[in-house]
């Protein structure tokens, strides 16, 4: 699961694995990448009632210095052309970076629900597929990501930014549009890439938090135009909003890029000072074994579910991973190791149930015709505990300045549609990325590898080419 999203005071982490890098098909980035929009961190997230209409706002206000505190002493990322704005009173927040490495303006309006007790995973997905039929009807060229808690919609600047009401905020769509968006869950939802995706959702959740296939197809198609309505416009009102924006120097200067927003955005939402703390119920996983005899090339897979909260916490995570798949007491093994992860809520998952999970995948190759499992999964708990009670202090220094070094290599490289893509995922983080990663302790590390990896029992995963292995 990717780095964090923040939208307003909300924190959303995308698929750590993929979810930033430069997708090939838009089409593939909300189950993949977030999915790619959908797996996110959740850490406290802000209520906002009231909507406001407007036009012709006056200028925000700058409040990069907010943001970009450079600590004495500290190593500090300089990022001259990053800069925040806000509207009074409102939560519309706008993140600009001013660049002629780019082609063409590009902006990003991002929708989140922050109201978590209320969302519904079915209708998000419901949601997401109708505003996909709609942008089709409004907007060829732009793309809208959605699910879980979040809709966002990416276009060029220009005029294109004037569709933002109609896609986003717009909940006058017809009955032909919904029964189309309830065919294209349906598909998703029995394809194989669908299961093949949500595969640990099972073992993830309790048996009475999913709905069986029969019963979710039931529901899907017990879901009326008003039913959809209701709660796009309860979504619009628990949202907060945040738009991201690669801008050449040229449209940035003569502000004509305030002057589109000011004139076409229709929708604000007034600030509240209300708060809810979100908490991580750990699955109590025992070691299942789901053995597969389809793959070719025949492996072993340990899954374990973790939360991460900020942006800290990601970096703690990914680090304690590069730690493990480089640590020789696992490089000298048999196998080798790999770390992939998700965190989307699956279209089954009954209202007000778990919180959404992170994934870490640990996946080691093997070769031998009769893999005893037990005996492996033995052997990696033992190396965990090895990895634990040894001095990890060299190697946290090492992966702090490699993290340091290529955060600014990717960021300069960075044009167009992936600059904005590197703009979203790290948020007001971007400004101080350098004293987060130095701040990542010993004791930090040692007690998300206790937490999630030691005291958890992982979910077992086995693919082998000819035999099934030994119990």
């Amino acid at each position: 699961m990717i780095s964090p999203i923040k939208l307003g005071n909300t924190n959303f982490s995308y698929n750590q694995a993929s979810l930033f890098e430069e997708t090939k098909d838009h089409s593939a980035y909300f189950h993949e990448e977030g999915a790619n929009l959908s797996g996110y961190k959740a850490g406290r997230a802000m209520f906002l009632r009231n909507n406001i209409t407007f036009r012709n706002l006056p200028m925000p206000i700058e409040v990069t210095d907010k943001y970009n505190k450079k600590i004495e002493g500290k190593d500090h990322l300089d990022l001259p052309n990053i800069h925040v704005y806000e509207y009074p009173d409102t939560n519309l927040k706008i993140v600009v970076d001013k660049t002629d490495a780019i082609k063409e303006s590009k902006i990003d309006f991002s929708l989140s629900n922050t109201n978590t007790q209320k969302i519904v995973p079915m209708y998000d997905n419901l949601l997401y597929q109708l505003l996909k039929i709609k942008i089709k009807k409004i907007n060829q060229e732009a793309n809208v990501f959605g699910g879980d808690n979040i809709l966002s919609y990416t276009c060029l600047l220009n005029d294109d930014i004037s569709k933002i009401n109609d896609i986003i905020f717009n909940i006058d769509y017809e009955e032909k549009d919904l029964e189309e968006a309830k065919k294209a869950l349906k598909l998703d939802f029995n394809s194989f890439e669908y299961n093949k995706r949500n595969m640990n959702h099972k073992y993830l959740y309790s048996e009475n938090s999913l709905y069986d296939k029969r019963t979710c197809e039931n529901r899907l198609n017990a879901i009326s135009l008003n039913d959809l309505k209701k709660y796009h416009k309860e979504f619009l009102k628990n949202s907060c909003a945040t738009v991201y924006a690669v801008i050449k120097n040229s449209d940035f200067d003569n502000k004509y890029f305030f002057k589109l927003l000011n004139e076409n955005i229709n929708l604000k939402l007034k600030q509240n000072q209300d708060f809810l703390d979100l908490d991580f119920n750990m699955p109590q996983n025992k070691v299942l074994q789901v053995v597969e005899n389809k793959n070719i090339q025949s492996d072993i897979e340990f899954d374990y579910s973790y939360f991460i909260e900020d942006e800290k916490e990601y970096q703690i995570a990914k680090m304690l991973t590069d730690i493990i798949i480089t640590s020789e007491m696992f490089k000298n093994k048999d196998y080798y190791s790999s770390q992939d992860g998700f965190c989307n809520n699956p279209i089954n998952l009954m209202p007000n149930k778990e919180l959404r999970y992170d994934n870490l995948y640990y996946k080691f190759e093997f070769f031998e015709k009769n893999l005893n499992v037990y005996e492996l999964v033995k052997d990696f708990k033992q190396n965990l505990q090895n990895l634990y009670d040894s001095d990890l202090t060299p190697k946290i220094n090492k992966w702090k300045e490699t993290y340091k070094d290529d955060f600014k290599y990717e960021y300069d490289k960075n044009t167009g549609l992936s600059r904005l893509h590197f703009l979203q995922k790290y948020n007001d983080d971007i400004f101080h990325i350098y004293e987060i990663i130095d701040s990542i302790t010993q004791d930090d590390i040692k007690e998300y590898l206790k937490k999630y990896l030691i005291d958890q029992e992982p979910i077992i995963h086995v693919r082998q080419k000819n035999e099934y292995p030994k119990n």
